[in-house]
């Protein structure tokens, strides 16, 4: 033998021991609780929108603090807020995938070899010994009481193959087995559906202002409007108990759909559906002028947190292009006015604008801080902010998935292989015919339903035999 044959033979051993390990059950329900684990947390803790800027980061680290508390930080290290779109995620369902996939193929040909060369002779003691057994008494020869037993259950459309003169094997639904295959199937495209909604999904939260207003999606030519909420609250809690947005939506300028969002019933236009997420609350109508560039924002400021003494409500918009961030407060429910260090009070139907440029933690322009009515303004060096009025806003949340299809068809396909894997298992039986009396016996699992069909079988070959 060469040394290039045994670097060959080398190369393929090793591939067969790493198929191997493709198969093993203990790898398989490993990585089964791993993924059941992910799962679980992405079920219990919100997960965040992509973000595309520290910014947006930011945001959603502040509204999930009052629910996590001090938890934020180590979950947000841990990745716990965007399971379904980590490394780690997609890692554990390609393990999984390869994992479904060697077992599948390992298994597939033995399936096959079962149903299409099944076993067909066993010995005496297996008559005695079988979890199934029964004896039917019969006159006549031996071979004439076999046939006469097969011929019967080939009419009620069991599969028959003679093994000598004496004995015959039986079996239906001995195809079922091989379905377990569509089963798998239906995980791997379930989990090619997680894999591309992870990557191609797109989701966007929209704090859409109530009235003529719309507010654009990201990315498309579409504006959603909200031109009526209703709000159904529990008179026990207070809280909502169903909320409804009347939205139309727009594509280019064109009418293309109108419907009552609620949050089990989204609006659908093409990939896109539209869902109602939150109830929503109070919105600053605002406007930002720049000496230099004109209109650099214009629109609807959702009031979506409160300072940590409880005593303004706050809202917080970006402007790109001058690269600050800019903060609304206004007095927040049953609060008469607000005293600032600075001296400036704030008083109800007031909003005060705060201005952070990138990288200061500190609001600019401390001298020109003035509260401002509806209507009015006030000038931070070159940029101009107005405060028009305050409105009502609604969350949408705007999302395409292209694995959605996937996900169904998953879904139909887990549906249907488990249901003819349950429903057509595999029966088998042996028979043998001795003098005066016909054995059948099956090894099969203990199933009452296969016991009843067994008692079946031989009550009713025993009554063929008696009419004989």
């Amino acid at each position: 033998m060469t040394a290039d044959t045994e670097a060959t033979l080398s190369l393929g051993e090793l591939l067969h021991r790493l198929y191997r390990i493709t198969y093993s059950k203990v790898l398989g329900v490993s990585i089964i609780l791993v993924f059941a684990g992910l799962v679980l947390v992405g079920v219990i803790v919100d997960q965040a929108p992509a973000w595309d800027d520290a910014a947006a980061r930011a945001d959603f680290l502040a509204q999930a603090q009052p629910k996590y508390g001090t938890l934020t930080g180590v979950l947000s290290r841990l990745g716990a807020f965007h399971i379904f779109t980590s490394i780690g995620f997609f890692v554990v369902v390609a393990a999984l995938a390869v994992s479904i996939t060697g077992c599948t193929t390992h298994r597939l040909p033995q399936l096959w070899q079962r149903w299409r060369h099944p076993h067909t002779r066993v010995g005496e003691r297996f008559f005695t010994a079988a979890r199934y057994t029964a004896a039917v008494p019969f006159t006549g020869t031996p071979a004439a009481a076999l046939r006469a037993a097969t011929t019967k259950l080939a009419a009620r459309r069991w599969r028959v193959i003679e093994s000598g003169d004496d004995m015959a094997y039986a079996d239906k639904f001995g195809w079922g087995p091989l379905t377990t295959a569509v089963t798998h199937l239906s995980f791997l495209v379930i989990m090619a559906a997680f894999l591309v909604s992870g990557l191609a999904g797109t989701s966007v939260m929209l704090d859409v202002p109530i009235g003529d207003t719309g507010v654009p999606v990201e990315g498309t030519a579409l504006t959603l409007k909200v031109t009526r909420y209703d709000e159904t609250v529990d008179q026990a809690t207070g809280r909502p108990t169903d909320y409804v947005s009347h939205a139309i939506l727009d594509d280019g300028g064109t009418l293309v759909a109108e419907h009552d969002i609620r949050v089990n019933s989204p609006l659908i236009f093409g990939r896109w559906h539209f869902h109602q997420y939150s109830p929503g609350g109070f919105a600053l109508d605002v406007t930002a002028t720049s000496a230099l560039q004109g209109q650099v924002f214009s629109g609807s400021v959702p009031e979506q947190y409160t300072s940590s003494d409880g005593v303004t409500s706050i809202g917080v918009f970006r402007i790109d292009s001058l690269g600050v961030n800019v903060q609304v407060e206004t007095p927040a429910s049953g609060q008469t006015s607000v005293a600032y260090a600075s001296g400036v009070v704030l008083r109800p139907g007031q909003a005060l604008f705060l201005v952070y440029v990138d990288g200061s933690d500190q609001p600019s322009g401390m001298d020109a801080i003035a509260p401002v009515d509806a209507g009015g303004s006030v000038t931070y060096g070159d940029l101009t902010l107005t405060y028009n009025r305050r409105t009502q806003y609604t969350g949408i949340l705007a999302r395409s998935d292209p694995g959605t299809w996937l996900m169904w068809l998953g879904g139909l396909l887990l549906v249907a292989g488990m249901t003819v894997t349950f429903a057509c298992r595999h029966q088998r039986l042996w028979i043998m015919a001795e003098d005066g009396r016909l054995l059948i016996a099956s090894a099969d699992r203990d199933d009452p339903g296969f016991r009843h069909d067994f008692d079946e079988i031989t009550a009713w070959l025993a009554d063929e035999e008696r009419s004989n």
